[in-house]
């Protein structure tokens, strides 16, 4: 299920309880739900900063995780994250473009 599917699924009153939490330090990361994951990317915010992009949904909403990705200290607290996901993956970031293909394996190594 992509982004748009997602969003097109969802009533009205589900649209307007959507939360969004921004990762800013190392013990937000152990409040991210590791199941119910729906969506996990690498995408540019408004600003073209990259960021990885989580939505976790509910049986009452979805929540939207963003993991700002442009200092040391933001990669790594996204690389806890993923390293919770437990998919046996090395995590590490080398390159934006490395990066976003570790989160799309980490997405569907949690999928299936």
């Amino acid at each position: 299920m992509d982004f748009y599917e997602i969003f097109d699924n969802l009533t009205e009153e589900q649209m307007h309880q959507t939360k969004q939490i921004t990762i800013k330090r190392l013990n937000q990361v152990d409040d991210v739900p590791t199941t119910g994951i729906v969506y996990m990317r690498l995408v540019a915010d408004l600003q073209g900063a990259p960021k990885m992009l989580l939505l976790h949904q509910n049986e009452q909403q979805i929540t939207a995780f963003h993991f700002p990705l442009t200092q040391g200290f933001q990669i790594h607290c996204c690389n806890e994250y993923l390293r919770a996901l437990d998919t046996g993956m090395d995590i590490h970031f080398n390159t934006y473009k490395q990066y976003g293909c570790l989160i799309n394996a980490c997405m569907r190594a949690i999928t299936q």
